[in-house]
């Protein structure tokens, strides 16, 4: 019975050691497996004879070797090894350190070429061998796309600082400058360490400062299309300057790389161009508008003098006395709208020409509209209106007073115009600080928001009749308006449709123009 105990504790103990020798083999397997396929150089020294005692096929390879070549011999006796471990030395050396790393060693190849290599040596047991293992990875190509990277951060370095346009990196997080090339610097007259303690805020104008819009800090993997935008240099010159920017990264931060290009020429040209054009334009409106009232409003006055003269000319004798003053209060009232419209194509035909001469005086702006008022009274009597003021003392300005008298008459002439019988025509005048405000203001059929809009402008073409079929052409209010303005003054009107209108120009305060 011990007997078989005996045996059957062998046998236990035999297949213990059955599993552990499988097991052991299993790990063999993985091991040879791994060394070899592995990308990666190994090789294996004995520690006590210095002999090479395996190397994977990828190593073997690399060097331009067979494995049988190298088994059995000591490192130096391979010239593509004498680099690593070059005498009996060296390797005792490697030995005793246990573990060592070369990060950047060159070999030569068997075919004489030269690579890049990292060496990592450790000690370590195998098969209860001590051996040296040596791993070697080839690193040729991360050294080459290293000198091409060092290459182009070189070029790229110097394109920057010799670049003759402003350029610049800012941080996308703080808009802190992180660097600035010479042009920059001698364009915008910042030192160089001044820039580096400045942030993009810095160079924008006060009134653009607020706030970096996000087409200050425009983002992607292309170029973006040029952006104009002002800036201001040390010598608080504004300039404005065109941005083409891109993303980057600069050390370990997202940052943007900008080229500016001062285009402050250009853009004063191009506002020149528009003004000049604008003038073209205008001209041309003018033309139109003259050429219009010429073949419109002038032609159908004639028409009525004509007409009504010829029946005086022809019938005088058959005509009865009421018959007489009716035709000939018509010819009045035509010659009277007449002479009117010519004053003001005159006038204003003048203005384009620039032959008005602007000459201030100082002098009673409540007398001179008075005055206004009176010429004004015939018209006003027709229509059964009411000519008001509020002049109780003198006011004086400093004005053209010709042009004054233009101005009042032809605002006083469409109050007169669009106010119905018995309504109120009434002029105000009053200090306000450096100006007079003028006002005529009417009971009339009043103005729309829409119809304001148009008024004071020559291309809109804006005409009405008036409440007595009156007829009118809008040169009047334009030719107010550039009369005003010559004189540095504002015009403006306030309606109420329905109720009536109010017009309203400045004059200097003459009693202000010489102290």
């Amino acid at each position: 019975m011990l007997s078989e105990f005996r045996r059957l504790e062998v046998s236990e103990l035999q297949l213990v050691k059955l599993k552990e020798f499988a097991l052991l083999q299993i790990s063999d397997l993985h091991y040879q497996k791994l060394f070899e396929s592995i990308q990666t150089g190994i090789l294996l020294i004995d520690s006590d004879s210095a002999s090479i005692i395996d190397i994977n096929p990828f190593l073997a390879d690399f060097l331009g070797y067979s494995r049988k070549e190298i088994i059995g011999k000591k490192p130096w006796e391979i010239d593509s090894l004498k680099n690593i471990i070059s005498c009996n030395d060296s390797f005792l050396k490697l030995l005793s350190s246990k573990n060592v790393k070369y990060e950047d060693l060159q070999i030569k190849k068997r075919d004489g070429n030269l690579e890049f290599i990292e060496f990592t040596s450790n000690v370590c047991r195998l098969n209860d061998i001590k051996v040296l293992q040596c791993i070697i990875k080839d690193i040729s190509n991360y050294k080459r796309l290293e000198k091409t990277l060092t290459t182009k951060e070189r070029t790229y370095r110097a394109l920057f600082e010799n670049n003759p346009q402003p350029m610049w990196v800012y941080d996308l997080k703080t808009f802190a400058f992180l660097k600035v090339n010479k042009a920059a610097v001698q364009h915008y007259g910042y030192e160089q360490n001044e820039f580096l303690n400045m942030t993009i805020k810095d160079i924008l104008p006060a009134d653009n400062n607020t706030v970096l819009s996000d087409n200050t800090i425009k983002s992607g993997d292309e170029f973006d299309g040029p952006d104009v935008r002002m800036h201001k240099m040390k010598n608080g010159e504004i300039i404005f300057v065109e941005n083409i920017s891109q993303e980057i990264e600069f050390g370990n931060r997202p940052a943007m790389l900008v080229l500016a290009n001062d285009v402050t020429r250009r853009v004063l040209l191009e506002a020149k161009l528009k003004n000049k054009l604008n003038k073209l334009l205008l001209m041309d409106t003018t033309k139109n508008k003259f050429f219009s009232i010429l073949a419109h409003d002038l032609r159908g006055t004639f028409s009525v003098l004509l007409g009504y003269s010829e029946f005086l000319h022809k019938d005088i004798e058959d005509l009865s006395l009421s018959e007489i003053k009716k035709y000939s209060t018509s010819i009045y009232l035509a010659t009277e709208q007449s002479f009117r419209l010519f004053e003001n194509l005159l006038d204003w035909s003048r203005l384009q020409m620039g032959m008005v001469n602007f000459q201030p005086t100082s002098f009673d702006i409540n007398e001179t509209a008075r005055e206004t008022i009176h010429a004004n009274l015939p018209a006003a009597e027709r229509k059964n209106i009411y000519l008001d003021s509020n002049f109780d003392s003198q006011i004086i300005v400093f004005a053209d007073e010709n042009m004054v008298k233009t101005i009042l008459r032809n605002l006083l002439s469409n109050a007169i115009k669009f106010t119905n019988d018995g309504g109120t025509v009434k002029v105000i005048t009053e200090m306000k600080d450096d100006v007079v405000e003028i006002k005529v203001t009417d009971t009339g059929v009043g103005i729309s928001q829409n119809d304001i809009n148009k008024l004071f402008r020559i291309e809109t073409d804006y005409t009405t009749i008036g409440t007595a079929k009156e007829r009118g052409t809008g040169l009047g209010l334009f030719l107010c308006k550039e009369l005003v303005e010559k004189g540095g003054g504002k015009i403006w009107v306030e309606s109420t449709p329905g109720i009536g209108s109010t017009f309203i120009f400045t004059l200097p305060n003459g009693a202000r123009s010489f102290t």
